[in-house]
């Protein structure tokens, strides 16, 4: 702290040489002129500190102690101002540059979008914009709340948003909508019918009729639970109760076979590059964009795309510029034979994330898998065979409302 102190305040480095310098020092002492930073050069030659506004003391002191006060420098605020007050285009030039970065501050350079996950940022900033809310924006001038009102009035993913301004920087953060969960329809008749070719493995129903027990094979599309259940009258009675028609719920886990298959041709195209390049360079500030590319036409209709952007920062505007350098490689296709067992390990690799992700759609599990490779008509192909377990019940809605059909008043939905 007492080190910014003398900064701000100013001091000046001092040698002292003669006879005494002791006596010097003990002058100041006396006189209340503070001194820090004391180095002992020689017998007769000290080093120190002062302050500024004691300079003109301490030479006096020196002639009554028949000692000299050699100023090695100024440090501090005090003596940069002083030597500043004849350079009147320097300290007006400083002035309008101050005020001119306090001026940029004002505007919006940059906008961040935060809290969403489906809207893409794009569209958010693009409704900004038709708001006017852009980069170079007059900041005090946007009113967040009437635009954020506005923006959602066409933004129907989004249910809230906050634009807050602070300085250069616009942070809009928003709330997406949540979707409700889906309400089962008690109303509605349905069967629940199989999606695969299986054997039952477990059964539970919430509602309806089992037409099959566990340990039974099923067909795919075959109705495993049905929502039409017939109301048995007592034996000898000759009243037909008719039928009641619920929508039937129920889990229907199944072992299931199934049979993947990937092909590809035994040849493949490959790049050969031709030697030709092509170089560009662009740069991006603010909405501006400057494009200094060479004539790429000499690369040939086929080319590689190689672009590094780096990011750069304006001083006082904090404003990043976007350098971005774009080379352009030429190539030609030749047709070369694949290497068949990579292609097969990358193939069986497909397979397996592909049975992987439809065993999780089903909430299913593996209980073991083959692969079988063969070679046909120019073409490698590879199979996957996979025994699971999963979920195969798949609900079909069915024509007429729920409720009951006495006998001889018209069939149930079929």
């Amino acid at each position: 702290m007492s080190r910014l102190f003398h900064l701000l305040q100013g001091y000046a480095n001092i040698e002292a040489c003669g006879a005494y310098p002791e006596q010097l020092l003990n002058r100041c002492a006396e006189e209340q002129v503070r001194f820090w930073r004391l180095q002992k050069l020689d017998a007769t030659t000290f080093r120190f500190r002062v302050r500024v506004q004691d300079l003109e003391k301490l030479q006096k002191l020196a002639q009554e102690t028949m000692c000299t006060a050699e100023e090695l420098g100024l440090r501090g605020m005090v003596p940069a101002v002083a030597r500043l007050k004849g350079r009147w285009g320097f300290l007006l030039g400083l002035t309008f540059c101050l005020f001119f970065a306090a001026w940029l501050s004002r505007f919006i350079w940059v906008i961040d979008v935060q809290g969403n996950d489906s809207v893409p940022s794009e569209i958010i900033l693009a409704e900004l914009r038709r708001q006017g809310v852009r980069i170079g924006t007059w900041g005090p001038s946007v009113l967040g709340r009437e635009v954020s009102n506005e923006a959602l009035r066409h933004l129907p993913d989004l249910s809230w948003m906050n634009i807050h301004v602070n300085g250069i920087r616009a942070l809009v953060s928003v709330r997406e909508v949540e979707e409700p969960p889906v309400l089962l329809d008690e109303d509605v008749p349905a069967d629940v019918v199989s999606l695969e070719d299986g054997v039952i493995v477990s059964l539970e129903i919430q509602s309806g009729r089992p037409l099959y027990q566990v340990g039974d094979a099923v067909a795919k599309g075959e109705t495993v639970i049905t929502g039409r259940m017939e109301l048995l009258e007592p034996e000898g009675s000759p009243v037909d109760l008719g039928w009641y028609v619920v929508r039937a719920v129920g889990s229907v886990r199944a072992q299931v076979t199934h049979a993947l298959e990937e092909t590809i041709p035994l040849t493949a195209m490959e790049k050969q590059y031709t030697g030709a390049t092509s170089r560009g360079v662009s740069l991006c500030f603010l909405q501006f964009h400057f494009n200094f590319s060479e004539n790429s036409s000499h690369v040939g209709a086929r080319y590689d795309r190689m672009a590094e952007t780096r990011m750069y920062t304006v001083p006082l505007l904090r404003q990043p510029v976007y350098c971005t350098v774009e080379t352009l490689r030429g190539y030609t296709l030749q047709e070369v034979p694949i290497d068949q067992a990579a292609e097969e390990m990358r193939l069986q690799e497909i397979l397996s994330e592909r049975l992987q992700r439809l065993m999780e759609a089903r909430d299913g599990e593996i209980l073991s898998t083959a692969f079988r490779t063969r070679i046909h008509g120019g073409c490698l192909t590879v199979t996957l065979l996979a025994d699971c377990v999963e979920e195969i019940g798949r609900t079909a809605v069915l024509p007429g409302e729920t409720g009951r059909y006495p006998g001889g008043q018209g069939a149930p939905p079929a």
